[in-house]
Formats: structure tokens, C-alpha cells, sequence
């Protein structure tokens, strides 16, 4: 039995003001689907990246094994109301 890890660590975004944006990825292997937890770009607009937090283990995997990454986004409008 082989095992992989693979770490998503850093995505460097640029974002307006009052935007933000909400990322998600997902990593599929076979029959097998892994998503990250969801970030977003309101904690990491000072640091300029986002920190995914995962490690995804990957088992019984073979030496030229293939997997796929897709990277959801979602952006909002921050509102701003005054009372």
C-alpha cells in the first residue's frame, strides 16, 4: 500500500476593498473526491494569501498516479448599513 500527502497551502489573491471572495477546492483521485475546507480572502487581505489548512492523504496510489484540482470561488459585495 503506497501513500501520497499533498498540502494546499497558499493562494495569493488581490481583492478590492468590499469584496470578498470565498474558495473552495477540490481534489478528485479516482472514485475518490476530497474537498478543502472553505477560506476566505476577509481574514487573509492583510497577509495577501489564503492559507488552506488540509492535508489530504492519499492512499493506494500507484507511481504515476493522476489527480484532478479545481478551485471554486464565490465573490460578495460586503454592505456597510448605518443605523
Amino acid at each position: 500500500m503506497s501513500c501520497s500527502i499533498l498540502s494546499v497551502k497558499t493562494v495569493h489573491v488581490v481583492v478590492a476593498d468590499s469584496d470578498v471572495f470565498y474558495f473552495v477546492v477540490m481534489i478528485r483521485h479516482g472514485a475518490h473526491v476530497i474537498f478543502t475546507q472553505m477560506v476566505s480572502t476577509h481574514e487573509a487581505v492583510i497577509r495577501g494569501s489564503l492559507d488552506f489548512p488540509n492535508l489530504i492523504s492519499l492512499s493506494d496510489v500507484t507511481q504515476n498516479f493522476v489527480v484532478d484540482v479545481e478551485i471554486y470561488g464565490m465573490v460578495r459585495k460586503l454592505m456597510i448599513c448605518e443605523v
